[in-house]
């Protein structure tokens, strides 16, 4: 059967192989991304359930409930909602609430949308206003409240059977193909909700059970409601080399910087080359006295020893969805020049790969420090006899 480039295709009429007329409208991806990232939702039965409640059921008041956990830093854009007939409408609230809540409103309102015209039967994706940012473990509530035409309410609530029925056959008491497979409905405690009588209910604890056509037992499951989220764009500044130059644009040697306070840089520095390590995609802007630093040419002294350098980053990710800037500072030192007395490497900075690299200077060149002192102090006790023995000389020849 040939189908077209928007996945449609044609079906005769009097076609006899097709008994269940189902229609799909899938997200198909745009520069390869998808309308949403995430699809937070427990209700894998849907609306293929044995029952569901509808809207014409007495006392139904049509609000529903689903808390969900983030996963990640992300951006809440849209829910589903899911009618039984035509010509529905649906108010929806986006509440934030504490952990295990068992009164999914309890929270802060975040969001919320009127009378949403559903004019079709079935799943419903609702884009929301403005996007709900989420931060990881946070969790939120998605609330609704369906009514018909004629302004009953509609509980879309999976109902499954909760066991298997099959038959036997007579003579081999064996499993036919015949035997019939019950929905499984499996809802946890914290998951769905059901406002009735007044006050809310968690339908793992108090759901409407019931039978079905046939008498068989019947398991109330989730809400039918969904959420779709998109991950948030983002970009970090995680560390910077920055290797110092003297005068004539001679390297003094690198180091690597993750926290952001101050930097000494060895004697002798007239520039800086900085090198970034950045995370995701985005722009990173650095500044210097007011001005604007290329990451390409040395940054003289004179600027960076003034007010020190700033790092601005903005995301600019595929969905651009970021607008956090953030703001990383670094101020800096020159050592000063090494005075009687002073050691190596000390400073604000100062770290042993400093005391390190000064003694690597003396490599090649003959000078050993441990030797250099037993040299001296050798020298010392030489020179304290021979003075001890002319004192001595000089005494008895004065006694003649």
């Amino acid at each position: 059967m040939p189908v077209d480039r928007q996945g449609y295709f044609y079906l005769s009429y009097y076609d006899q192989s097709v008994c269940d007329i189902t229609s799909y409208q899938v997200d198909t991806d745009t520069d390869g991304l998808f309308a949403y990232d995430n699809n937070y939702q427990y209700d894998y039965l849907g609306l293929k359930s044995p029952d569901s409640r509808k809207p014409s059921e007495a006392g139904c008041s049509g609000m529903t409930a689903n808390v969900f956990t983030a996963a990640a830093d992300e951006l809440l854009q849209a829910v589903s909602v899911t009618t039984a007939e035509p010509d529905c409408t649906a108010d929806i609230q986006i509440y934030k609430v504490a952990a295990g809540t068992a009164d999914p409103t309890s929270g802060q309102l975040v969001a919320e949308q009127k009378s949403e015209s559903l004019p079709y039967a079935g799943y419903h994706t609702i884009a929301l206003e403005e996007a709900v940012p989420l931060k990881a473990g946070e969790s939120f509530a998605v609330v609704e409240t369906i009514k018909n035409r004629d302004g009953n309410g509609y509980a879309p609530i999976e109902r499954g059977s909760g066991e298997v029925v099959a038959s036997e056959d007579e003579t081999t008491t064996a499993l036919t193909a015949e035997n019939t497979v019950r929905y499984i409905a499996d809802v946890a405690e914290g998951q769905s909700f059901l406002y009735k009588d007044g006050a809310w209910v968690d339908l793992a604890k108090d759901g409407p059970d019931g039978v079905d056509k046939e008498g068989n037992a019947l398991q109330t499951g989730n809400v039918m409601i969904k959420a779709f989220t998109t991950n948030v764009d983002s970009f970090a500044l995680t560390g910077m080399s920055i290797e110092a130059l003297n005068a004539e644009g001679q390297s003094l040697g690198s180091q690597q910087v993750t926290e952001w306070s101050k930097v000494t840089l060895p004697e002798g520095t007239a520039a800086i080359r900085l090198t970034p390590a950045t995370e995701g995609e985005g722009t990173l802007t650095i500044t210097a006295a007011g001005q604007t630093v290329n990451t390409e040419t040395p940054v003289s002294k004179d600027l960076f020893l003034q007010d020190g350098l700033v790092f601005t980053t903005q995301a600019t990710g595929p969905r651009g969805n970021n607008t956090e800037v953030s703001t990383y500072r670094l101020s800096f030192e020159i050592k000063a020049t090494q005075g009687a007395g002073e050691e190596t490497g000390t400073g604000s900075n100062g770290t042993e790969a400093e005391k390190n690299n000064a003694a690597d200077k003396n490599a090649g060149t003959g000078i050993d420090e441990n030797r250099t002192v037993m040299v001296l102090g050798a020298a010392a006790v030489l020179l304290l006899l021979a003075a001890g023995l002319g004192i001595l000389y000089w005494k008895r020849k004065g006694s003649h």
